[in-house]
């Protein structure tokens, strides 16, 4: 327990908007029928945000990643294995909860629905199932919420919360996936994180050996 405490005290800026972000999402699904911010970005779309939204959900790219793990891998060996670590176990039960779920992507869900018409961002191919859970959040909260429990700077734990958090809103504004769907990827990528970072402290990383020192000098 005093783990999780710990974690939660250090992170309090990152966590607390979080989980009161995550909540009112909740509480929308419970109550709204339909998606009310898909239907939202569905129907008020600008070149700004779209432009946005197309770069925001392309940081989790090949070479977004590439560049993020070099980060790590730049402040300490552990940095890079923790986060590593993370976001590998996170993709592998995203990917596992897809195939068992196999549920419809908004294209697809509301492709009888002659009520509804989608509007999609123009050069944004639509995907058709496997929208539970979304990979791009759970990689997107796993990411930056490993960097936030690393840093310092409480400016610097928000800003990898609201990029992670406009990484998750893309994925609904580009209709890939529901409100739904980016809370569950992203409370996974939290919680995968918290975990791995526990193992790793407690039982792996437990002295000032080569994997606790830096690639090159700089902190973060």
């Amino acid at each position: 327990m005093s783990y999780i405490k710990n974690t939660f005290r250090n992170n309090r800026i990152f966590l607390v908007p979080y989980f009161i972000l995550f909540t009112v999402g909740i509480i929308f699904i419970i109550f709204v029928r339909n998606d009310e911010l898909l239907m939202w970005f569905n129907a008020h779309r600008s070149n700004f945000w779209n432009e946005y939204f197309k770069i925001s959900t392309s940081l989790l790219g090949g070479i977004g990643i590439t560049v993020l793990l070099l980060i790590a891998l730049l402040h300490k060996y552990s940095t890079f294995f923790k986060i590593g670590i993370s976001l590998l176990a996170t993709t592998l039960l995203v990917e596992l909860l897809k195939r068992i779920t196999d549920l419809p992507r908004p294209l697809t869900f509301f492709a009888n629905d002659s009520a509804i018409i989608l509007n999609p961002v123009p050069g944004v191919e639509l995907l058709p199932f496997r929208a539970f859970p979304s990979g791009h959040s759970a990689s997107a909260f796993a990411i930056f919420f490993g960097f936030a429990m690393i840093l310092k700077n409480q400016f610097g734990k928000l800003i990898c919360l609201l990029i992670a958090c406009s990484i998750a809103i893309s994925r609904v504004y580009l209709l890939q996936h529901f409100t739904r769907d980016i809370l569950a990827g992203s409370i996974l990528g939290i919680t995968i994180t918290g975990i791995v970072f526990y193992i790793f402290e407690k039982y792996i990383f437990t002295n000032n050996s080569w994997y606790n020192k830096p690639l090159l000098s700089f902190k973060i």
